[in-house]
């Protein structure tokens, strides 16, 4: 990691920063993400691949996000439960779409596990799709929402 990359990444990191950039780019710059309630989540996404890699084993990938964090916002008597993601880019990456995608689906994919495995342990299944999946229609996930900071987007390719 460069050092303008680890600057960037410790100066994102402060909750008030963070913060005040997910609330510009969502809500036009009102404070509804409060500093106080971000909580810092490891950023490592594994993932066991079934495809056979070298000496004919299995292979684990590994991937860090660069911040991650969870919040609770309240909107209308409602609580939004988010996991708000930052990739810091000193240069243009120009797969970094697919990047993020994945380690959004990773991240589902946990959350899913977990729930899964809760139910498994508290043994809710009452239905027939949800004794499949170990999931249900209640079961939900927390919304990911990603911002590479530094880069402009761009346009689609022709």
């Amino acid at each position: 990691m460069s050092k303008k990359d680890t600057v960037t990444k410790a100066f994102m990191r402060e909750n008030t920063v963070f913060a005040d950039a997910f609330n510009y780019l969502i809500f036009n710059g009102k404070k509804v993400i409060q500093p106080e309630q971000l909580q810092e989540l490891d950023t490592t996404e594994l993932v066991q691949l079934i495809a056979k890699g070298k000496n004919n084993k299995n292979e684990s990938v590994q991937k860090y996000r660069d911040i991650l964090k969870a919040t609770v916002i309240m909107e209308d008597e409602n609580a939004d439960y988010l996991l708000l993601g930052i990739e810091n880019q000193t240069e243009i990456h120009y797969a970094m779409p697919v990047r993020n995608m994945i380690y959004d689906a990773l991240q589902y994919g946990n959350q899913v596990a977990a729930i899964a495995a809760q139910n498994v342990k508290e043994k809710k299944a009452p239905t027939r799709a949800e004794f499949l999946s170990n999931s249900g229609q209640s079961s939900l996930l927390c919304f990911i929402l990603e911002r590479i900071h530094g880069m402009a987007l761009l346009p689609c390719m022709k």
